[in-house]
């Protein structure tokens, strides 16, 4: 989720409330998704826990940038948690927490854009960062993939999303993910179970409860820290939404997107990212719904 709200507006001659209409959506102002709670019957060890904080805390990062909004030209400062996937410097995050909207939240802004600047990666006790630039988008599935400067020569810790696990009904479910600038961007870990696994729009992980509602853009493991999949909003268009471009709420929460789509999505991205096209890769195909394993 994005954290610092230490922000700077540089032009006021934006339309102030679609700015932060958008900003709340992204967790970059006030409300943003669904509140967190501390979900209940949890059946998990410590050692489980150290054993997910110790293996996969390394990959995390949190990526700096100054957002721009159009029309208007204000600028606000933010950053997000993200997880490398490379040892190279490849980020995946969330594309909404990086200015991607998909049409049902664009419909809702009346024009208003954002877009990602000054992007800087910081790994470890790094406090500068790195720079990084925005390498692809994918907003059906609300990824996005930041690519670190590889004049920079670091080597990161990565997670394997080829190394994967399905997880059943009401197996636990851990994250990993970064508290604000103002707790040293300290590591902390969420839990929830799996709750249920839709068929459509395509094989989705439910969350059982509002443990993880809020966490966009984060690495899900199981408790062996053994990786399940990656947390997004998954949307309809805004002509399916009952009410219009103003409804849509019921939808405002994190669900998992299984590891091996973000394998499948990440390499159609490079592939994109390759050719040279535009950072948004072609609309990815509904992963098949077959039944989950016993």
């Amino acid at each position: 989720m994005i954290h610092a709200k230490y922000f700077k507006d540089r032009n006021m001659r934006t339309n102030t409330i679609a700015v932060w209409m958008l900003a709340g959506l992204v967790g970059l102002g006030t409300s943003g998704l669904c509140s967190a709670a501390v979900p209940a019957g949890i059946s998990s060890s410590a050692d489980d826990w150290n054993k997910v904080m110790t293996e996969r805390s390394a990959s995390l990062v949190t990526v700096k940038f100054i957002m721009k909004f159009e029309p208007g030209s204000q600028e606000q400062e933010a950053e997000i948690s993200a997880v490398v996937i490379d040892s190279k410097g490849l980020i995946l995050c969330s594309n909404l927490q990086t200015g991607g909207f998909p049409p049902l939240i664009q419909a809702q802004m009346g024009g208003t854009t954002a877009t990602p600047t000054n992007i800087k990666v910081l790994a470890g006790d790094d406090t500068e960062g790195v720079s990084a630039k925005l390498l692809a988008r994918d907003s059906e599935l609300d990824l996005a993939w930041i690519q670190v400067d590889e004049s920079a020569g670091k080597t990161f810790t990565a997670v394997d999303f080829g190394t994967s696990v399905v997880p059943q009904i009401g197996d636990t479910l851990l994250t990993v993910t970064h508290m604000g600038k103002f707790f040293d961007r300290a590591p902390a870990i969420k839990s929830t179970r799996l709750g249920g696994i839709t068929k459509k729009p395509r094989r989705l992980y439910v969350p059982a409860d509002m443990g993880i509602s809020s966490v966009l853009g984060m690495a899900i493991f199981a408790t062996d820290g053994t990786v399940v999949g990656f947390t997004a909003l998954q949307l309809p268009e805004a002509e399916d939404v009952e009410g219009g471009a103003g409804g849509g709420r019921e939808y405002m929460q994190a669900v998992i997107l299984p590891a091996e789509d973000i394998v499948k999505a990440t390499k159609r991205a490079l592939e994109t990212a390759a050719s040279g096209e535009s950072a948004e890769p072609k609309a990815a195909e509904p992963a098949a719904t077959e039944p989950a394993p016993k």
